[in-house]
């Protein structure tokens, strides 16, 4: 599988199966090898079946010593100590170890098999497509990831002694997020117990050296903590997209981490929130004792962050997420499975089953090239003439096993990945019991989940329910790609019909509803911010039924504000620009970039706000929080700067392609062509996070004039 979620093997040259025509399915002991996952430095990785009586059958991940190495002593060492180790960890986190043994002189482990992807090839993917990975996943991934740890961190043995296990291997890709949301962690190969028979030899390191702690790349005594820095690592490059401590080498990479010098985060995306970031840094203290002392603690910062989503609620998210950016590969891993467990059915008999007398009996015969799998016994003129019908029954079942596969997934992927030119809006109604539902985009019905969502343009959106008020969002717009989950919370009828008002052009009505949505990659940097402000935010003064006055004196846009009725909930301020897209900086920090809704304020508080877009006008104003459970939108116009004043900028690669940042706000790829800037000084950064390229330089602009800047790929 190109991109398979199971071990990648020992090693750096751990690679997916080869392209040379399709696996064919062998027997292994009980286990029928079904498709060959990847092959590592010194372990191959096979997805397997095991058959029992009565249809009995169970999907397992075999893992199995390279022939080349099952004399080397110490790795069959380090094999069995996995085994015996990963066996004793049963946590809903980390990947279950169902069986071992060692057939015809090759060790093996039987595994749980997880259908999904590791977080390296999730990285790697974002990378291609440009983007970040969502706050709110990070932060699910990296909890999920700590509660794993903490377990095995907390392990003790049958008498309640601690096994002190540290895993001393996390990294991206001894994580796997699986298509239905969740999140396991793998790969105890290196992990140690202090109750081993053996220490681990002094001086010699074993790891991977990007994603180990100063103390372990100095060869020095490590615990648990130690997990915790890998990973705050992790956390660091879901936030970035980048590589923390790649370097040319590995011995230099091994420099930089012994160094421990942690940029922030939010010097490569300054999108990146807060309250994010300082559970990030955190973990990533030099000293242990400065760190996280139990993953339990940082697990719990990144539960605190994640409020009022719980874990449970998020799994379905993330799921949807994921499979909207593998589609494709989750048909080709099901045909892939579905063929060879048909190749297998097609024999029916005694082969299938094991325990009884039958299975006694059983053998099997080697394969000759390509052959398919034969039953035991003499060879018999009978089954040469019966060949010939095998391999059309087998190709017949082979046919319909793809045709009912594509007729029961294709809908599943189609309501997963939205049409690339399209957007998509999934509509959460809340009370859940509300009846009568009715959901209307521009006027048109609509299910809870509508895939063809035309970008770029201005949509409004209606939700009506019996026994509640009508809400409706407006100005609701899309890019091509996205995927806007969005939230909308029902009040039971008491004045009829409340409307937000249409975010463009003319008059305001004097009271909006304006809906607000979970954290979506393109609004999520100001949301995902919320639960940590909260814990700062002063308590609510007592509340009134009037509405608040603008303090005279200020430049205060009309708050069009309705309560809530929740008195404990942060007041919110959603910000709107025409044209989208322009950075909003409050206080100087930026929180978000329009359009999107920011509940860390203080009820009533006046903060300075300024919308920042290259090619335009910045807009600056001085706003005053809503109080406690109310909304507000503030709205702006930017203008675009004169081109009798601006100059261009054309910036290009030499070779490849990169996202170009101005100023710190995306503007588009390479090559860009003529882009409007205002005369000055301007920082100009280039960044490809799939070619670890990330290359900044100042350049100053006069009125009317035309610069080119072109890059070169470091050597």
């Amino acid at each position: 599988m190109a991109d398979s979620p199971e071990l990648k093997g020992r090693g750096r040259g751990a690679s997916t199966r080869s392209g040379a025509g399709p696996f064919q399915p062998v027997r292994f002991g009980k286990y029928f090898l079904l498709d060959k996952v990847a092959v590592g430095g010194m372990a191959e990785i096979f997805r397997a079946k095991s058959f029992g009586h009565s249809g009995f059958e169970k999907v397992v991940v075999i893992k199995r010593i390279l022939s080349q190495f099952a004399s080397n002593e110490d790795f069959v060492e380090m094999f069995i100590d996995e085994a015996k180790l990963s066996v004793e960890l049963t946590h809903p986190n980390i990947v279950q170890i169902y069986d071992f043994g060692k057939i015809d002189k090759s060790f093996f482990i039987a595994m749980e098999s997880v259908q999904g992807k590791d977080l390296r090839s999730i990285l790697k993917r974002q990378a291609e497509r440009g983007e970040y990975i969502p706050f709110e996943v990070a932060a699910f991934i990296a909890h999920e990831m700590a509660c794993g740890l903490d377990f095995a961190h907390k392990k003790t043995d049958p008498i309640g002694l601690p096994l002190n296990i540290v895993h001393r291997d996390i990294s991206p890709s001894n994580v796997l997020i699986s298509y239905g949301g969740h999140v396991k962690v793998v790969d105890f190969g290196i992990a140690k117990a202090e109750s081993a028979s053996d220490a681990t030899e002094s001086g010699v390191l074993k790891g991977k050296f990007q994603y180990m702690s100063p103390e372990q790349a100095m060869a020095a005594p490590i615990d648990h903590r130690s997990d915790i820095y890998s990973l705050g690592i992790c956390l660091w490059e879901m936030l970035t997209g980048n590589r923390l401590f790649k370097r040319a080498t590995g011995l230099q990479s091994l420099e930089a981490v012994r160094a421990g010098e942690v940029p922030l985060p939010s010097s490569y995306n300054p999108t990146v929130p807060q309250a994010l970031e300082d559970i990030c840094m955190q973990a990533l203290r030099t000293d242990a004792k400065e760190r996280y002392q139990e993953a339990c603690q940082m697990q719990a910062d990144l539960q605190h962050y994640l409020l009022p989503h719980t874990i449970s609620s998020l799994a379905p998210h993330v799921s949807t997420w994921l499979r909207g950016r593998f589609g494709e590969e989750i048909l080709r891993e099901r045909e892939r499975l579905d063929r060879g467990t048909a190749l297998v059915a097609a024999y029916k008999g005694d082969d299938l089953t094991f325990g009884g007398e039958n299975a006694k009996k059983s053998k099997t015969r080697k394969r000759r090239g390509n052959s398919q799998i034969t039953r035991g016994g003499r060879k018999k003129k009978k089954q040469k003439s019966n060949s010939a019908l095998v391999v059309l029954g087998t190709i017949i079942v082979l046919l319909l096993v793809v045709l009912l596969i594509g007729l029961l997934i294709a809908p599943m992927l189609k309501s997963d990945a939205p049409t690339s030119n399209l957007g998509s809006i999934v509509v959460d109604v809340l009370p859940a019991e509300a009846k009568d539902v009715e959901i209307l985009l521009d006027g048109a019905p609509i299910q809870a989940r509508h895939d063809r969502v035309k970008p770029g343009v201005a949509h409004r959106l209606e939700v009506r329910a019996a026994g509640y008020e009508t809400r409706i969002k407006s100005g609701l717009e899309l890019e091509a790609g996205q995927v806007y989950r969005i939230e909308i919370k029902l009040e039971e009828s008491q004045l009829g019909s409340l409307d937000v008002g249409e975010h463009g052009e003319g008059a305001r009505k004097p009271k909006t509803v304006e809906a607000r949505g979970p954290p979506t990659t393109r609004d999520a940097p100001a949301q995902a911010r919320t639960a940590m402000d909260q814990r700062s935010a002063p308590q609510a003064a007592s509340a009134t039924g009037q509405e608040r006055a603008a303090p005279s004196g200020l430049a205060f846009l009309d708050p069009n504000v309705r309560r809530s009725g929740d008195r404990s909930a942060a007041p919110s301020l959603a910000f709107i620009s025409q044209p989208s897209g322009a950075g909003v900086y409050i206080e100087g920090r930026k929180q978000g970039t329009t359009p999107f809704s920011w509940t860390g304020g203080s009820p009533g508080k006046l903060y300075q706000v300024e919308f920042r877009k290259p090619g335009y006008r910045s807009v600056k104003a001085s706003i005053n929080a809503p109080g406690r459970g109310e909304e507000s939108t503030v709205e702006r116009a930017l203008k675009a700067k004169a081109s009798g004043d601006n100059g261009t900028l054309s910036v290009s690669m030499s070779a490849g392609y990169a996202r170009v940042f101005i100023d710190g706000e995306f503007v588009g790829t390479t090559p860009l062509q003529s882009f409007s800037l205002a005369p000055g000084e301007h920082l100009i950064r280039v960044a490809n996070p799939l070619e670890e390229l990330d290359l900044s330089t100042t350049i100053k602009l006069r009125a009317g004039e035309h610069l080119e800047k072109v890059f070169d790929l470091p050597k």
